[in-house]
């Protein structure tokens, strides 16, 4: 597939993230109160375990065509209401532990899995690999906090409005109501194995904020291994992980 070998060397410096978060505002807005979530559970006959988190407005079916889902391994995957990121901030962190909630009541505790966070997928990722018996983490577009992420990301702005119209004035605000639950607040106990997928020019979940979660992990020596999309935005970071995808 001539893709394969084209996507690595287009450098779209992040327009793609603005004309993309565009085209598919509509869509987001009107779907933002939805709070609901679906689980997929595949290849159920193969040893191990990956449990995977979808980004934000990503089917189940557009991520499998995309190549984002693990195939080695049984997989279990979890595809995220547009309401995880919530104007009301306490939302956001029940809704991202009502996933975490059914996750521990569909798989065996004592299992060790391996966890891919994509996009949004991060928020569950990063509390899921630090509160369960995880052996490798896989993360695309980092971000530290979710309420400084949408505070500044292109696609989350109707978000922040919301958000700002119900008291919720700063991104400050937003990150100390769901405090404990923010990826970089999550680092401590995670496996040894980390992998990390960031553009450099994403506009969506800003790179300095994967860059401050990769330094936080360099600091505590995590020493993850860091992957850089280089001139790429969010969305064709997301096209080029799948293409590369081999878990």
């Amino acid at each position: 597939m001539l893709l394969k070998y084209i996507i690595p060397y287009i450098r779209d410096y992040g327009s793609l993230d603005f004309i993309y978060s565009y085209l598919g505002t509509k869509e987001r807005n009107k779907n933002i109160e939805n709070n609901q979530f679906r689980r997929f559970v595949l290849n159920d006959d193969k040893k191990g375990l990956w449990v995977c988190f979808l980004p934000w407005n990503i089917s189940f079916e557009s991520a499998s065509k995309l190549n984002l889902i693990p195939k080695k391994k049984k997989v279990i995957v979890y595809e995220m209401p547009c309401g995880i990121i919530n104007p009301v901030p306490k939302l956001s962190k029940k809704i991202m532990l009502n996933i975490v909630a059914d996750l521990k009541n569909n798989i065996d505790l004592e299992q060790k899995f391996s966890v891919m966070g994509l996009s949004i997928g991060i928020y569950p990722a990063f509390y899921v690999a630090n509160h369960f018996n995880v052996d490798k983490l896989v993360i695309l577009a980092p971000g530290a906090y979710l309420g400084e992420s949408l505070w500044e990301g292109v696609a989350t702005q109707e978000v922040k409005r919301r958000a700002v119209n119900q008291g919720c004035l700063t991104f400050k605000e937003y990150d100390k109501e769901i405090r404990g639950t923010n990826p970089i607040e999550n680092l401590d106990d995670l496996p040894k194995d980390i992998e990390i997928y960031i553009s450099t020019n994403d506009n969506f979940i800003k790179t300095k904020f994967g860059e401050k979660v990769i330094n936080k992990l360099n600091e505590k020596e995590k020493n993850p291994v860091v992957k850089y999309f280089k001139g790429k935005g969010h969305v064709l970071g997301l096209v080029e992980f799948g293409l590369k995808n081999n878990y």
